[in-house]
């Protein structure tokens, strides 16, 4: 794999884990922010939780983005 692409990827997954996680939480990173990182323990997952639902976001992006690029080659073959 070209390491451009992994780049690009891991910085995808690393925006994501930033925007979900401020999306979710802006009113306890506000308010509270050293509470709320010392309470992530406690969270359903644990410490993971975050990580693993960026993944999961991440793959769902993932799809559609694979299923836009076949698209754009069946259209540029049509051409």
């Amino acid at each position: 794999m070209d390491r451009r692409i992994l780049k690009r990827e891991i910085f995808i997954y690393f925006i994501l884990l930033i925007i979900l996680g401020f999306g979710m939480h802006h009113k306890e990173l506000l308010s509270h922010p050293i509470e709320h990182f010392k309470n992530i323990v406690t969270a359903p997952l644990g410490v993971f939780h975050p990580f693993v639902f960026t993944f999961i976001v991440y793959l769902v992006i993932l799809i559609f983005r694979l299923f836009f690029k076949i698209l754009r080659k069946f259209a540029q073959r049509g051409s």
